[in-house]
């Protein structure tokens, strides 16, 4: 192969938006290469009118096999994070490694509300226990979770003491 060859070869697939093996379809995985992203668009994207819809579950991601989770989630605003294996909130926000973006769409009224006194958004907490399944890799808003984990079946949601809004 010629040297501009290796060049052409380089630019079409560096650099990447991503591991392409962490994708389902291969035309997600073609499009981790941001020069092919900037034509065809990013990974999982799809255009609707004036929106771009990014999927984040597992008709475009690889992830485990169902199994059951236990811990600690953690729900505020812009933050659904999972402590797998607690049994209380944590006094203070979970490293990254500890945790990951729960997926779960919960009702409306466990979200946390604006406390005008302390200058916050509450963080409610609740002891969780579901079958579920992950994926690795950044997640959740921003991505700045290191993994992804999607309950299919919940089993256990049962409220614990929230941690103070103004030290988390």
């Amino acid at each position: 192969m010629s040297i501009l060859g290796l060049v052409i070869i380089g630019v079409i697939f560096w650099p990447w938006l991503g591991n392409p093996s962490d994708f389902v379809k291969w035309e997600d995985r073609f499009r981790t290469s941001i020069p092919i992203a900037l034509i065809l668009g990013q990974p999982c994207e799809t255009q609707e009118g004036n929106a771009i819809i990014r999927d984040t579950g597992p008709e475009c991601y690889h992830f485990s096999a169902a199994r059951e989770y236990n811990g600690v989630w953690l729900y505020e605003f812009e933050g659904s994070t999972f402590v797998e294996g607690a049994d209380s909130a944590p006094e203070q926000r979970p490293k990254d490694e500890r945790s990951a973006w729960l997926r779960y769409d919960p009702p409306m009224e466990l979200a946390g509300k604006y406390d005008e006194q302390k200058k916050c958004y509450t963080v409610s907490a609740f002891r969780i226990r579901f079958i579920g399944r992950e994926r690795q890799g950044r997640g959740g808003h921003m991505g700045l979770w290191n993994k992804v984990v999607l309950p299919t079946q919940m089993i256990k949601l049962e409220p614990l003491p929230s941690p103070d809004c103004s030290t988390y």
